[in-house]
């Protein structure tokens, strides 16, 4: 380098190097790294601030040196690097061109070269006519910086017209140096692409010169490859990506017979022996093939499985004869060829410059940004920022023009770059070392490592599936697992609409408001947020929608545990909780009209948000309000009257509800009035009922409301609709007054739009936990009840099945003689109209028969004002919001959609529909049959065969429709089949079905399950019946369990959420004792006392009986406050599969429930390392610390699970100090003898670990 190189290297910041390359700024194809080196490298993406900073510091920054004077200076080099290029002596020339090369990749010389462009032009020309091939390289790379300072304009143009023919020669010389022809044949296409109009005479030209040059690559007559001479792949290489970059300016005609010609034969050209050939064909593939289906979205390749084969293998290729950086090198860029073209999506990457950013979102810009990255190397961001040909291009807008103390700001100190710098070299370091230690590449085929800390049971279920059934087949990294559980779970659902009315002179306005939620992984929370949809109606058809508009923005709801909007005035009513306080707001179109502050009023205690007790309703006046909350302990007579006696008092037991409503114990009915401000409990409700659901009655000087029957102890509530109740009239003064019939089970309470009629769900009290309905109906003039819709015992095929959901709070049409809901028949879910005239039920939604109907399942959110919002899904297809009026007799329905979901999947499903042999038929209930909705993934994952991962429902008396389901999609995007088995005593079954199941649990179930599967592997033949897992919870868990004990050698792997192992053990810990009598075949009544009899039947019906022959590896995941199963029943089999070395593995969340639906949970539940299980291995999870011992099989590190519960010092060890601690069992040198036989427990007794985890622990030596 010579001195004015240097010089200028030092004064203008040309010296840096980019950091990231082949990472963000999309040239993977350069970097020889792996999947984790290029991991590693993103550790340091944000060291390219260094670039934009060593810039920004000439005149801001540390040299007290006069910018004018620096300027001329620089121009003064410059001008002598110019002079350089006509000295005669070779060397000197081509240090030269370098300087320059350098000094105009790093600075906008724009109103410099303008009147420097003529001489640089013909120096330029000179060095390509007589210099030998690096100084033509170099001049030509020179000329190309050159139009790219000079903007693409008429001077650009007028150079490169000038120079083209002797571009032009050099690149057609064959014998010309092959360094010299790949830089003309780059500065070809750069300067052609920067300075000609589209669709010119100048384009057709070089893309006609550039094809000439990488064609001779294609294949010959006979189909083979040409083998290449020394160098020419490099030559192909760089015409093809002149060429690629050309292609983005041709009119649509054009790229046609483009695609026509070439895209057959670059598809042959993947063979290729150069890998930097191979990785520009793959991208020109995927280039043209977005450019393809820009011009027609049914654009299709010819062969396309051929050529996702090819690309599949070229993914994965471990072909020894390739070199190994090789076939690192291609890796990336095919996986995301290959993903691109099979389900067009790209991997959007995000390049910062100072305080901007450009988004490469597709392979086109991909493309432009290479090209102008290889030419600009790392002063591409420099003129990212201030070059304004590229900001033109890239869409930036003028450049920022930003002062010296914005500058300053957003500046990173010298300490700052070097403390990151250090961290992410370290980190950096620590992972690379990590893939290149040789153990790595055996290691990594029996685990999968988790690098991320959101890890739910999708995560936890598709791990241990990939590693029982798939491994070794299969290599799946956590980084993929992770990547499928937020793109599936991160979807919005609808949860709850409201529909409001303007009449307009000419036109009807619908305001539609919807409620939806949506997992936020980042944050580890459900969020809650609302949006609007305004519909155009016909003033004369007011049910005929003429236009929807578009949606407003989302706006986030925080907080609102009840919401509410009265039906005149359009108030909006909402319950928030902020920190420990409950607010009642009021709303208006003018902003907050009243707040309350329900917690300092302290007459009641929290309100009830939950589905069984909570309600919000206004009364007709709109002055009053309606809701339920727990009695208040302090306020209440019975308390007041006790104050005086002793403190021991407090501990007396309290019961509540059972599970997910613990704490709920005494609900009060509430009113607010609204004028002024109080708050009152309404006396006269019942002592021995608890009330819940409650609504105004016409007139409101009374209410309507639920009664459960408390006496003489409450059983669990959640889930199950067959307890005790009644409905119930309380007025204002008092009087209350039953208004169903006793012993019952009654819910749902909804009153028609003219106060006239009063209709609620009935059902039977214990046996089935869920049930058929009936719909009753109370005529509140002749307060006569009669039933409206019965229960369906044995639906017939193609008709409606029965009632077993709740209905929505607005369900009535504005005339107030249907009655719309949402139900489960058979595999589906449907909307159905009820006539009260004629009792005659219509479906609503697409007909049942038609198997081709996109949507399987259909939920009613709200219908007012005749307008039904509906959420539709299927299993491929997320939550979808549509609306459609209620038709007139004999019509259908009119659906418009909208909102569709932000993206679908392509993989199919179907229903079957499974008889039972005649040997398995239930005698009571004879001729019985159920189904199941079997899902496949698009596409295999390098197998010939599909594993089947078998999905069972809990209740049991609940239903798989084929609907949207989080983990279904998850396992299915990652390459598994899942088949949900809806078995005999499903819902939407009719009423025999649900029947059928009681005192055959552990048998009819378990043979229904394995009846479908063996059906689904008969009727798809991709099924693999050698892989097969299975996986549930609750019930489903119960016989998840029961599945590997009776078929041991027919599954692979299993995986249950707090089932039931024993319903011997569970019958006195369980908040529904009911249910265990009543599954079990027996008669339930309060006063049971269990005999040896029924202990022995709950038993012989229960998993635990065939855990010896269990030889599949078992996941456990239990909730520490389940109330419904108590952990314990995981744990017993969890301690009969460790005392037997099965493998088993048990994740303990010790603040979470029945259903682990908790936040943190998802947040908790982290870095469990699932393994290859061929010999015994401990359980893991976060909430215990970590032992590291001597086992039998190498590389594992066994945890174990800590439950809570008392140990040897009567303390209970799940507090804090227990979470996020590592502990390594060593014998370390103390003061005590350490060599003395209990001074290992000695030792951790001081740290308050319990014994018992000693217990199975080899002690190794430490260092001293």
């Amino acid at each position: 380098m010579t001195n004015v190189e240097c010089e200028l290297a030092g004064s203008h910041g040309v010296a840096f190097t980019d950091r990231t390359k082949g990472v963000k700024n999309g040239m993977k194809g350069e970097s020889a790294a792996s999947d984790e080196e290029l991991t590693s490298d993103i550790l340091s993406h944000y060291s390219s601030a260094s670039e934009t900073a060593s810039v920004l510091e000439e005149g801001t920054g540390g040299e007290q040196v006069d910018e004018q004077t620096a300027q001329e200076e620089t121009e003064d080099k410059l001008k002598q690097c110019i002079d350089n290029l006509m000295d005669r002596s070779a060397k000197t020339r081509l240090a030269a061109l370098e300087s320059l090369q350098q000094a105009f990749s790093s600075r906008v010389l724009y109103d410099f070269l303008t009147g420097q462009r003529l001489t640089v032009c013909d120096c330029l020309e000179r060095s390509l006519k007589k210099g030998g091939g690096a100084e033509q390289a170099a001049a030509a790379t020179v000329f190309t910086l050159l139009c790219i300072q000079l903007g693409g304009g008429d001077e650009a143009e007028e150079g490169f017209k000038s120079l083209r023919p002797i571009l032009t020669s050099i690149l057609n010389d064959n014998s010309a140096n092959i360094a010299a022809r790949q830089s003309c044949a780059m500065t070809l296409g750069m300067c052609c692409y920067v300075s000609t109009a589209e669709g010119g005479e100048d384009l057709v030209k070089i893309l006609a010169l550039l094809e000439s040059v990488f064609t001779s690559s294609y294949p010959n007559r006979e189909g083979t490859l040409p083998s290449p001479k020394p160098g020419m792949p490099g030559l192909h290489t760089a015409a093809l990506q002149a060429w690629s970059l050309l292609v983005t300016l041709c009119p649509a005609s054009k790229l046609t017979e483009l695609l026509e010609l070439h895209l057959p034969k670059l598809q042959a050209c993947l063979q290729s022996s150069d890998v930097n050939y191979r990785i520009a064909v793959g991208e020109t593939i995927a280039l043209l093939v977005e450019l393809g289906r820009d011009i027609d979205e049914e654009f299709e390749v010819e062969d396309s499985e051929g050529l996702c084969e090819c690309l599949k293998s070229l993914a994965t290729d471990g072909n020894k004869h390739r070199a190994k950086n090789d076939r690192r090198k291609q890796r990336s860029i095919f996986r995301e060829v290959l993903h691109y073209i099979e389900n067009e999506d790209f991997t959007e990457e995000r390049i910062r410059f100072g305080m901007e950013s450009v988004y490469i979102d597709g392979w086109m810009r991909k493309r432009i940004y290479d090209a102008f990255k290889e030419i600009l190397e790392s002063g591409v961001r420099h003129h990212l920022q201030y070059n304004q040909l590229l900001r033109d291009i890239f869409g930036l807008g003028p450049p920022l023009i930003l002062d010296a103390a914005t500058i300053k700001g957003n500046k990173i100190s010298r300490a700052e770059k070097h403390l990151f710098n250090s961290a992410a070299f370290k980190a950096r370091t620590k992972l690379r070392n990590k893939v290149r230690d040789k153990r790595a590449d055996v290691i990594s085929r029996r685990q999968l490592l988790l690098s991320r800390n959101t890890v739910i049971r999708l995560v936890s279920y598709a791990l241990w599936l990939v590693v029982s059934c798939v491994l070794p087949q299969t290599r799946m990294d956590s980084d993929q697992i992770t990547g499928v559980y937020g793109k599936v779970s991160g979807l919005p659902a609808p949860v709850s609409a409201h529909v409001s009315e303007e009449q307009l002179p000419e036109v009807r306005i619908y305001t539609v408001t919807a409620e939806w939620i949506q997992s936020d992984l980042v944050q580890s929370s459900r969020l809650r947020y609302s949006q609007q949809w305004t519909l155009i109606a016909d003033s004369n058809n007011h049910q005929s929608i003429r236009t929807v508009l578009p949606p407003g923005p989302c706006a986030p709801v925080s907080g609102e545990l009840l919401s509410e909007l009265s039906p005149v005035h359009g108030l909006r009513a909402v319950v928030r909780e902020t920190g420990s306080q409950q607010l009642l707001e009021i709303w208006d179109r003018h902003g907050l009209r009243k707040c309350l502050n329900l917690s300092a009023l302290n007459i009641h205690g929290r309100v009830y948000d939950d589905s069984q007790f909570g309600c919000l309703s206004w009364s007709e006046c709109e002055r009053k309000l309606l809701y339920v909350a727990e009695s208040s302990r302090s306020s209440s007579a019975e308390t007041r009257s006790r104050e005086s006696t002793s403190r021991k008092d407090r501990s007396v037991y309290r019961e509540d509800w059972g599970e997910a409503l613990t704490g709920k114990s005494v609900p009060v009915l509430c009113v607010v009035d609204l004028h002024h401000g109080a708050v009152d409990v309404l006396q006269g409700v019942p002592p021995d009922v608890s009330p819940g659901q409650a609504l105004w009655a016409p007139g409101s000087q009374s209410v309507f409301f639920v009664g459960w029957c408390l006496e003489p102890f409450r059983l669990g509530l959640k889930f199950c609709s067959n307890r005790r109740s009644a409905l119930f009239r309380l007025s204002l003064d008092g009087h209350c007054e039953c208004i169903s019939g006793d012993n019952l089970s009654v819910s749902c309470p909804r009153l028609s739009p003219d106060g006239s009629m009063l209709i609620y769900l009935q059902g039977r009290v214990f046996g089935p936990h869920n049930q058929c309905h009936s719909v009753q109906q109370l005529d509140l003039k002749s307060w006569k009840t009669s039933t409206l819709l019965d229960v369906v015992s044995r639906p017939q095929a193609g008709e409606f099945a029965g009632v077993y959901e709740a209905l929505p709070s607005h369900c009535w049409s504005a005339d107030g003689q249907k009655v719309v809901f949402s139900s489960a028949v058979r595999n589906w879910k449907d909307v159905f109209m009820l006539d009260r005239r004629t009792k005659k039920v219509t479906s609503l939604s697409d007909n049942l028969s038609d198997l081709s109907k996109v949507y399987g399942s259909w939920k009613l959110l709200t219908l007012q004002r005749d307008l039904m919002v509906v959420c539709c899904s299927s299993p491929n297809s997320p939550p979808t919001l549509r609306v459609g009026f209620l038709p007139s007799a004999g019509e259908t329905v009119t659906w418009r959609t909208l909102q569709q979901p932000v993206m679908t999947f392509d993989y199919p499903w179907k229903v079957l529909d499974v008889t039972p042999p005649s040997e398995e038929d239930n005698r009571c209930y004879p001729g019985l049959d159920f189904g199941a909705v079997l899902v496949k993934p698009s596409r295999l994952i390098c197998e010939t065969r599909t594993p089947l991962v078998v999905f069972i429902h809990g209740g049991p008396h609940s239903q798989f429709p084929a609907e949207w389901n989080s983990t279904t999609a998850g396992l299915v995007e990652l390459g598994f089949a899942v088949l949900m088995v809806n078995y005999r005593g499903s819902t939407g079954f009719g009423q025999d079905s649900i029947l059928s199941l009681i005192g055959q649990i552990g048998s009819q179930d378990v043979q229904d399950v394995q009846r479908a599967v063996m059906a689904a592997l008969q009727s798809d033949k991709t099924l693999d019946p050698k892989r097969l897992a299975v996986i549930g919870g609750s019930h489903g868990g119960f016989l998840s369990c029961h599945m590997i004990g009776q078929y041991p050698d027919f599954y692979r792997a299993c995986a249950a959420r707090n089932p039931v192992i024993n319903a011997a053990t569970l019958l006195g810990t369980s908040d529904i004792v009911d249910w265990r009598y009543t599954s079990a075949g027996f008669h339930f009544s309060y006063d049971n006392i269990p005999t040896a009899e029924t202990l022995a039947a709950m038993l012989q019906k229960s998993p635990i009986t065939h855990a010896a022959l269990i030889k599949a590896p078992v996941l456990l995941m239990l909730g520490g406050k389940d109330r419904r199963v108590s952990p314990h029943q995981g744990l017993e089999l969890y301690k009969v599969l460790k005392s037997r070395g099965s493998p088993v593995r048990l994740l303990w969340f010790p603040e979470d429930g029945h259903s682990l639906s908790r936040v943190d949970t998802q947040r908790h539940g982290e870095n469990h390392q699932p393994q290859e299980h061929t010999t015994h291995q401990e359980p893991l999870s976060r909430q215990a610390p970590q032992y590291k011992a001597k086992r039998p099989t190498a590389n594992t590190k066994p945890r174990y699970v800590r439950p809570a519960a008392p140990t040897h010092d009567g303390k209970s060890h799940t507090s804090p100090q227990w979470e996020n601690q590592t502990w390594v069992i060593k014998r370390w040198k103390k003061k005590r003898n350490r060599h003395a036989p209990n001074y290992f427990q000695l030792y951790w007794r001081e740290k308050e670990i319990p014994l018992e985890m000693f217990s199975s622990i080899t002690v190794e030596e430490a260092p001293s």
